[in-house]
């Protein structure tokens, strides 16, 4: 299994790759691709070709939730895309995804799309093939991780809190159990990875992507840290959302295996 990223907030060892606030990785096994997240812009595109890496043979498209961050590259993917590859998201994608700001409310939702019609909404986990699952429907299993009150939903009676139901990660079972790449995990990585596990009954080995640990203080560090080793996680390729003083504190606490994962990085796993 190799994960590829295609860009990520930083690119300090590709300069000559765009970066940009946003997420996309190319998720390659046993002959299979999978874009998961589209960054903020089409520039994962332009990575992809300096890469040497020829987007044309997908198999599927996963985009892990409605922020313009991952999925404001779906404007020109779709575009370019051959109408047969599959594109999957969670139900409620489309929703008026905002932000509370002391400017007022800034619209972080999915750019207009001329086809949203392509999309393929999924209301639970899904099985993509033998060994690959899109993983829907998050539960919460802790107190440490909660929802954040500036993210809400424009509805037609006013704003309610975003509680991410459309929100979907990827899990692919791998020699040492599952790996999971996740996009934001606005429900709580921990709460993310515990769903992951008790649906699919794997034991998970890995997690990439995004944590949004950002917002996160010492004490919900240190509660994450001792429930990743609760799980058996042992590799964290994390980075976009998961904030500096979090990847700091997990290099430290988590020495040998946490590694800050980047725009250009490969990751490989053993099938």
């Amino acid at each position: 299994m190799k994960v590829t990223t295609l860009i990520e907030n930083e690119n300090a060892d590709h300069p000559q790759l765009f970066c940009e606030h946003g997420l996309s990785m190319l998720v390659e096994t046993g002959g299979f691709s999978i874009l998961f997240d589209t960054g903020a812009t089409g520039h994962f595109m332009d990575n992809a070709k300096k890469l040497g890496i020829d987007l044309s043979h997908l198999n599927a498209v996963v985009v892990s939730h409605g922020h313009f961050d991952h999925a404001g590259g779906l404007v020109r993917l779709l575009q370019e895309l051959d109408d047969s590859v599959p594109v999957y998201v969670g139900d409620g994608f489309l929703e008026e995804k905002y932000k509370k700001t002391p400017q007022g409310y800034r619209y972080l939702g999915v750019p207009p799309l001329k086809n949203p019609q392509r999309l393929h909404q999924l209301e639970k986990t899904t099985k993509l093939k033998d060994g690959i699952w899109i993983v829907k429907n998050f539960t919460k299993t802790n107190e440490f991780e909660k929802p954040n009150p500036l993210f809400v939903k424009k509805q037609k009676d006013g704003w309610q809190l975003d509680l991410f139901s459309d929100e979907i990660a990827l899990a692919v079972r791998c020699r040492q159990g599952l790996v999971v790449i996740a996009g934001c995990s606005h429900i709580g990585i921990v709460n993310l990875l515990r769903s992951v596990q008790a649906q699919l009954a794997m034991p998970i080995f890995g997690v990439i992507g995004g944590s949004h640990l950002v917002e996160a203080d010492t004490a919900r560090l240190s509660a994450t840290l001792d429930a990743f080793k609760q799980m058996g996680i042992q590799r964290c390729w994390l980075s976009h959302c998961t904030g500096l003083p979090a990847m700091e504190f997990l290099e430290q606490q988590f020495a040998g295996s946490f590694f800050k994962n980047h725009t250009g990085n490969q990751i490989e796993i053993l099938e």
